[in-house]
């Protein structure tokens, strides 16, 4: 005899069972899933901050401070991999805060000014996690020490940066550029008063340094010393045509000022970024000052040494100097 398999499938019951039982697997494993897609939002947020400080140090490195808040998302994007949007918008479609602080601070006796920001993004529950706190980055964040001292609430994101580094960086590449500055201008002058002696002309109340316009150039105590016959000769020889033999001071127009400080460089034998200052973006040129008047209590300024006076050094400074 032959018996047949029963070709009918499942009955109802059995069925019934089967979808019971998937339906307890799917939901004891949903929490799993649902664990799965928050931890991998949670490391693409991680991954987004990190990139964002790398940004944040890369915009201070190229710019001597950082982003303002206003555009700081759009200021950063050029130094990542992440657009405007994803550095301004979080992993659950929320803004994240930004805030910057700046502080003048003291540096070998010098002032320094140093930025100190933080963003900072909620996270998936919106700062109203286990803790219930809702960070206010403007109230949370007004001086140094709130800086040191703000840490992330519970579930929230937060990255801090700071340009210190970069800027005591910087302000050590201005020191150095200006003991350049000194040293070759003492040189060429040592040479050029040397060769003078030498040749039965030198005197001590010549000015043998390139000459500058006086600070106060309009004002009846410009200055009317005598420099060097030769050093003027060479300045005239070593300028392009037309752009005179004294290097502008002039406060209000710091491209031509840069401009005559890169010739200046030139003239001493020395790279032309050391005529201006690290400590901004816009490498701000320096003032030099071959026959600058004494400082006087007060603060004031002494008489310009003119023809028969002795001279006081040239001063080169980062500002403006009302003695100069």
């Amino acid at each position: 005899m032959v018996y047949k398999k029963n070709a009918q499938g499942f009955t109802i019951v059995e069925a019934i069972i089967v979808t019971a039982v998937l339906a307890a697997v799917t939901v004891m494993a949903f929490p799993n899933f649902v664990e799965f897609f928050r931890m991998q939002e949670e490391t693409m947020e991680e991954t987004a901050m990190s990139e964002i400080k790398n940004a944040l140090a890369a915009y201070a490195d190229d710019n001597g401070q950082l982003p303002g808040a206003g555009t700081w998302a759009a200021d950063l994007a050029p130094y990542s991999s992440l657009s405007q949007q994803a550095i301004a918008i979080d992993q659950w479609e929320q803004p994240r805060a930004y805030r910057k602080i700046s502080s003048n601070e003291t540096y070998r006796s010098a002032t320094v000014n140093i930025d100190y920001a933080v963003v900072y993004g909620h996270g998936p529950e919106r700062g109203l996690g286990d803790s219930g706190v809702n960070v206010n980055l403007s109230a949370s964040l007004t001086s140094v020490s709130d800086y040191s001292s703000l840490k992330a609430e519970f579930g929230d994101y937060m990255v801090k940066y700071t340009n210190y580094k970069e800027q005591i960086r910087n302000y050590e590449i201005t020191e150095q550029r200006l003991k350049d500055i000194s040293a070759a201008l003492s040189s060429y002058a040592t040479t050029r008063f040397n060769e003078a002696v030498v040749g039965g002309t030198g005197t001590a109340e010549e000015i043998y340094y390139p000459p500058s316009e006086p600070a106060d150039i309009s004002s009846p105590v410009a200055d009317t010393a005598d420099y060097n016959n030769t050093v003027e000769a060479e300045l005239d020889n070593f300028y392009p045509s037309g752009t005179g033999n004294r290097i502008s001071t002039d406060e209000s127009d710091d491209a031509l000022r840069k401009q005559e400080m890169e010739y200046l460089m030139r003239f001493l034998g020395l790279p032309d970024t050391h005529c201006c200052s690290a400590l901004d973006a816009n490498e701000t040129a320096f003032f030099y000052y071959s026959n600058p008047r004494p400082r006087l209590p007060g603060p004031s300024c002494g008489t310009r040494p003119t023809t028969s006076q002795r001279k006081l050094p040239p001063r080169v400074r980062v500002e403006h100097d009302d003695c100069g």
